[in-house]
């Protein structure tokens, strides 16, 4: 960010701050590089400038959107992940939901809403991949 330049319109403290500008700079700044040097050179700087982040490990206790993880971690592993869901046959007010990993289901959860089923069931498949 100390080449960043902001013009004198512009709060200077606030643009340094905005994650919007972060995430386009260092968008800028792979595309500069991938065009000058290739893909594998933007390869290595990615790695490189993101290799805290990407050797993070995540666990359930600090997650609170389990569906985006697992999908995530699906993505990260190579694991098809599907969500299938539905009404409860024995209680119409219920939806139940499944994860299916590679076209095997993993596990399910159930909640007041369609979201919440979902969410239940992440949350379980988590705890198991």
């Amino acid at each position: 960010m100390q080449y960043l330049r902001v013009s004198s319109g512009n709060n200077e403290t606030e643009v340094r701050e905005s994650k919007n500008i972060k995430e386009d700079l260092f968008e800028a700044l792979v595309g500069a590089i991938a065009v000058d040097g290739g893909i594998d050179e933007s390869r290595k700087f990615i790695l490189r400038e993101l290799a805290d982040e990407l050797s993070r490990t995540y666990t359930v206790d600090n997650v609170t959107d389990f569906k985006s993880k697992l999908l995530e971690t699906a993505v990260r592993k190579g694991i098809k992940a599907e969500f299938i869901v539905g009404v409860s046959p024995c209680d119409p007010k219920t939806f139940v939901a499944e994860v299916l990993l590679d076209g095997a289901v993993c596990a399910s959860g159930a909640g007041a809403s369609k979201k919440k089923a979902a969410q239940s069931a992440a949350e379980a498949a988590l705890k198991k991949i």
